[in-house]
């Protein structure tokens, strides 16, 4: 077999360029302002507190990912750690809220508060979400998303399906 010279470091600058593409692609300039809609997978962790039959409290976190409908964009890609409450009687979400951070790929967070009651099957727990700040990029932004979400049975995981709108200064 014949060796190439220099072929360790060529590759080693292709994998390098390539890498500086896909960062600068994470870091480029943000818009003043746009829309967006995606999904949200999340892993749920907290606490049960009985309050009588077919009646609980739940004080925890929602967390996971958020993929942006367009496969780029606004938070896509993002963690998103939603500590809060949600009180169900016969299985059906009364009334739920909390917070919500936002972390993209280049460490930029976006804060957000939430509130949310009974859904209709099959997403079984709605709301509205309201941005009010965030870090780097994010300095400044308000907005608001709707989401959708169900609890897949028998797990501790589920899904929401956002869809909204944001504004920097």
């Amino acid at each position: 077999m014949k060796r190439v010279p220099y072929a360790g470091k060529i590759a080693a600058v292709i994998v390098a360029a390539l890498f500086s593409l896909s960062v600068g692609a994470q870091q480029s300039q943000l818009a003043k302002q746009g829309q967006f809609s995606g999904k949200f997978g999340w892993w749920a962790v907290g606490k049960v507190y009985e309050l009588g039959k077919d009646h609980i409290f739940w004080n925890g976190e929602f967390n996971g990912t958020f993929f942006n409908d367009a496969g780029s964009g606004f938070l896509n890609g993002s963690s998103i750690v939603c500590p809060g409450y949600n009180e169900l009687q016969g299985g059906i979400s009364l009334a739920s809220g909390g917070r919500c951070v936002g972390t993209d790929m280049d460490g930029d967070k976006v804060y957000a508060t939430w509130e949310g009651g009974k859904g209709m099957a099959p997403m079984k727990f709605n709301g509205t979400a309201h941005i009010v700040g965030g870090t780097g990029k994010y300095a400044g932004i308000v907005g608001s998303w709707t989401f959708y979400a169900s609890p897949i049975p028998t797990t501790e995981q589920g899904f929401g399906l956002f869809k909204g709108e944001w504004k920097l200064p």
